[in-house]
């Protein structure tokens, strides 16, 4: 069995909620969001290869380089140098008076000496004036734009007089609330980043939630079951995995290679001793975080309080986001869900860890 050949499974739903959005005049940004890992890059690779033609895709992938100014988000969001061939063939769609179809781009086209502009300038508003001229050029030729944006939280720091997330937003908001040309989708595994874009950005009225969650448990036995997973073995996977997606799909070509228990084992073994390192940083060394508009120190204390808190549960429902809860989510451990007020561990394997580490003697 090769890892390949695992289709993409059971995310009716999501997509369901997704077409809904498209079907009607763009109006409010929507955030997909959920666990790492859970799948939502994947649903939406999936649900853009089934879309009709009469829709033109923008995906914007910022996972794909580091981005800490300006200027490497403006090499990442356009698709430059499309005077060439092949690409020339790609963009004609968009140049007045062509005929030729395309369906999905890396970026924004832009040609090469006007993207020079742009990326030598420190003006977003340039930037996203041009994008403006592209997503009326697709409307003139009666296609529905789109933008999508995945991993949005890579941005979160880089400043152009002021964070560029808010300029970045601002625009999504004119295409969307205000000009009702675009949709626009923003994908991250970083919930809390989501929240405080959310509030600093003034986006209420102005966006929708749609979450991509791992497997729940039933959903989780019939993946597996495709693969020929028995009854015991699909208990043992779900034990470690949680519903993963992608820790599911590990499993199975494990078992192509008859080495489930040993890929659950030192995956466990492995994830136990990132989580004990961190939490001895923590304790011995000291460590400091950005809370807010504050720098404050951790405490081992009370990173502990929090995952006793999975010691009998999977979910617990919390009041207030806490500095330590903060470190736990960047140490992907355990995730937010804010429009429920609840933390999970980010895997059946974090549970596992957390639980497993709190039994050992302290020291």
């Amino acid at each position: 069995m090769k890892i390949r050949d695992i289709e993409f499974f059971d995310r009716e739903e999501e997509t369901r909620d997704i077409m809904d959005v498209l079907r009607v005049k763009p109006r409010l940004i929507t955030f997909i969001y959920g666990p790492i890992n859970s799948g939502k890059t994947s649903l939406i690779n999936n649900l853009i290869e089934d879309l009709p033609d009469d829709y033109v895709v923008f995906y914007i992938n910022l996972r794909e380089r580091m981005i800490s100014s300006y200027r490497d988000f403006v090499e990442t969001l356009f698709d430059y140098g499309f005077e060439e061939e092949p690409k020339k063939k790609l963009v004609k769609e968009l140049i007045p008076g062509a005929v030729e179809s395309i369906k999905t781009l890396s970026g924004i086209p832009i040609p090469t000496n006007i993207f020079k502009k742009i990326f030598s300038e420190e003006k977003p508003k340039n930037a996203f004036r041009y994008i403006l001229k592209v997503i009326r050029e697709v409307e003139k030729k009666n296609k529905i734009p789109i933008i999508i944006i995945d991993e949005l939280q890579k941005i979160g720091d880089v400043k152009v007089n002021g964070l560029l997330i808010y300029e970045l937003f601002n625009f999504f908001i004119r295409l969307t609330k205000e000009l009702h040309l675009c949709h626009v989708f923003a994908l991250s595994s970083d919930s809390l980043f989501i929240e405080k874009v959310y509030s600093d950005a003034v986006l209420e009225g102005r966006v929708r939630y749609i979450m991509v969650d791992d497997f729940d448990k039933e959903t989780a036995k019939r993946f597996l079951k495709k693969y020929k997973f028995s009854v015991e073995e699909q208990e043992f996977a779900l034990n470690y995995a949680g519903g993963k997606p992608s820790h599911l799909v590990d499993l199975i070509e494990a078992k192509a290679n008859n080495k489930i228990k040993e890929k659950i084992k030192e995956d466990i073994t492995k994830r136990k001793g990132e989580i004990r390192q961190g939490l001895y940083y923590v304790k011995e060394i000291g460590k400091t975080i950005a809370f807010g508009e504050a720098m404050v120190k951790l405490s081992h204390e009370k990173i502990i309080e929090v995952m006793e808190k999975f010691k009998d549960n999977e979910i617990w429902e919390y009041k207030v986001v806490t500095p330590e809860i903060v470190y736990l989510v960047s140490e992907n451990i355990i995730f937010v869900d804010p429009l429920k007020s609840i933390i999970k561990p980010q895997s059946g394997k974090d549970l596992i860890g957390i639980r497993e580490i709190l039994k050992e003697p302290e020291g």
